[in-house]
């Protein structure tokens, strides 16, 4: 009986650990997500009003952009249970688009990523879900999205601007 109450005490402390730091991370991302709503406003007439900047990252160093790729590549999972569930079929491979620093006064707070993969719109076509070939009346473009990182990368959220859409080729 007393191992019992030790196990039950140490699976609620555990337990309430996990949710203290899952509460601790809901909380930075809601402060991430409060200043890059700051910076959008603050950027919404060019130039950007003090104390923000942004600037597109254009000197990516390949550490940099492998990093950020692999963590595009992570946010891109998600979809398979969303974009993908529909008429679209895309090739699986992540590629960056573009990397935006966000800037509070001088200091690097976070990053802005677009990222795609090749797809195709399967709507009206006769894809057969398996052969890529049958692909070829497909009309072709990109599934892309766009989502804010923090500065060092752990903490992250979706443009809510810019939710997962399909970009044709010839539009």
């Amino acid at each position: 009986m007393k191992t019992n109450s030790i196990f039950t005490i140490l699976f609620f402390l555990l337990f309430g650990f996990v949710n203290a730091a899952h509460a601790v991370e809901q909380s930075d991302v809601n402060r991430l997500r409060r200043e890059v709503e700051a910076l959008n406003r603050a950027c919404a007439r060019q130039p950007c009003q003090a104390p923000y900047q942004r600037r597109e990252f254009s000197d990516i160093s390949d550490r940099q952009k492998q990093t950020l790729t692999e963590l595009a590549n992570d946010l891109a999972q998600v979809w398979g249970d969303t974009i993908l569930e529909g008429d679209y079929y895309a090739d699986g491979h992540t590629v960056l688009d573009r990397v935006e620093v966000l800037y509070k006064n001088g200091e690097t707070f976070a990053y802005k990523i677009r990222y795609y993969e090749n797809a195709y719109y399967t709507g009206e076509c006769d894809f057969d879900g398996r052969r890529r070939q049958t692909l070829q009346g497909c009309e072709p473009g990109r599934i892309v999205e766009s989502s804010y990182l923090s500065s060092d990368l752990k903490l992250y959220f979706r443009d809510p601007s810019q939710w997962v859409e399909f970009e044709p080729s010839n539009p």
